[in-house]
């Protein structure tokens, strides 16, 4: 089947058919190859230069795009990205971005690029858009690290703002979904949802994430239903869905489901490590963070669950409320947490650990029990203040 598009690119010319140009409207169409084993990402790349000045893309709903090679948004300066149909990762392409060594070079492999761009739009108006990372070969591995994998499916990082996303089901992506990060600020997410099948259940809570952020601001994510699977067999849960890192100020997160998940919403530092400050002297912050109306069934709902650096940590203003928890501990406080505490790291951060931190977890519902009353709750040393308000939790009956 030949493929043609409506929009045109020098680019193109050398790996695609003629393109005709831009409507009066300036939106470009690019249309999908027809095959899986060609890659459809130059078509969609150079829509991205064609109409990314303030144009629009559409993909097609009645198309199967096959993504082997990254899409790059930075040239988007107010464009409307509207996928209708359906972009697979190529599975043969989950070796080349997951064995990446975690932050080489200071830098990581991502599918979806946005990296100072201005005004990026990326949507279905019908509904009917899914982006596929095809990864259920890649969580079924027995091998496993999330030193050599972590990679952001969509990235958003170099200060990139007024970045939207929205009515998209985003499908088994390998390791995170959205990575917002690079003093990027102004970001959207509504009416998404994200699903998994099949994960490995070895895998932790920093293995996959639908939300990881750190140096941002004003961030919102709304109506979002996301559910992690591990394989038939295991009623283990995996993933994180919403995780606040170092430099994160001004987050709404809001009606938000997350089942299935090893942890819900919470403050971690530490897990875009690389990007942590780590000496004695310096200082790692979370601000202004807001958790509303969160549904949450798996291991841990919400709270602070950190790996550990000699970095102080100081929280600000960070509150849930309106918490629903059909599964799992409720809140909790854990500035020491590693899977393998047989190393060093474990006993050392129990001596060095230290925070100031100032939480709220309030209108709590289902199953609850009673607000913790430990005066030194959190607190693992004489380094730390945890500073916690817990107000109105009612359990089921």
């Amino acid at each position: 089947m030949r493929s043609f598009s409506l929009c045109s690119s020098a680019l193109a010319l050398f790996a695609l058919p003629a393109l005709a140009g831009p409507s009066a409207d300036n939106t470009c169409t690019p249309l999908a190859n027809g095959f899986a084993a060609i890659d459809d990402s130059p078509a969609i790349n150079a829509a991205l230069v064609e109409c990314g000045a303030g144009g629009t893309i559409v993909l097609p709903a009645d198309q199967a795009y096959s993504i082997f090679t990254p899409l790059d948004f930075s040239l988007c300066r107010h464009c409307d990205v509207q996928i209708e149909g359906t972009l697979i990762l190529a599975a043969e392409q989950l070796p080349y971005y997951g064995t990446l060594p975690y932050y080489a070079n200071g830098a990581t492999r991502s599918v979806f690029t946005i990296a100072n761009a201005t005004g990026v739009r990326i949507r279905s108006v019908t509904g009917s858009g899914v982006v596929d990372g095809n990864a259920v070969s890649w969580y079924q591995r027995t091998k496993w690290s999330p030193k050599t994998g972590g990679y952001p499916f969509v990235h958003v990082t170099n200060g990139s703002t007024d970045v939207s996303v929205e009515n998209l089901h985003f499908k088994n992506i390998q390791d995170r979904v959205f990575r917002l990060q690079g003093g990027s600020s102004n970001l959207r997410f509504e009416d998404v949802r994200i699903t998994a099948e099949g994960i490995n259940p070895n895998y932790a809570s920093f293995d996959n994430f639908a939300f990881e952020m750190g140096k941002v601001e004003n961030v919102s994510i709304a109506n979002v239903d996301i559910d992690f699977g591990a394989q038939t067999g295991s009623d283990r849960p995996v993933g994180t869905c919403v995780s606040f890192d170092h430099g994160t100020d001004g987050v709404a997160v809001a009606n938000v489901t997350c089942r299935r998940a090893f942890m819900g919403a919470a403050i971690q530092f530490d897990t875009i490590s690389a990007f942590a400050p780590s000496a004695a002297n310096a200082t790692a912050t979370v601000s202004n963070i807001l958790v509303s109306n969160f549904t949450f069934a798996g291991a841990h709902a919400t709270g602070v669950e950190s790996w550990f650096n000699l970095s102080k940590k100081v929280i600000r203003n960070a509150v849930w409320e309106w918490v629903t928890v059909e599964g799992g501990t409720p809140a909790e406080f854990d500035p020491c947490y590693a899977s393998m505490r047989d190393t060093q790291y474990y006993p050392r951060c129990l001596q060095y650990a230290t925070y100031d931190a100032e939480v709220v977890f309030r209108h709590y519902r289902g199953k609850v029990g009673s607000p913790p009353t430990d005066p030194r709750w959190g607190e693992v040393n004489g380094l730390m203040d945890v500073r916690p308000v817990f107000e109105d939790w009612v359990a089921d009956a």
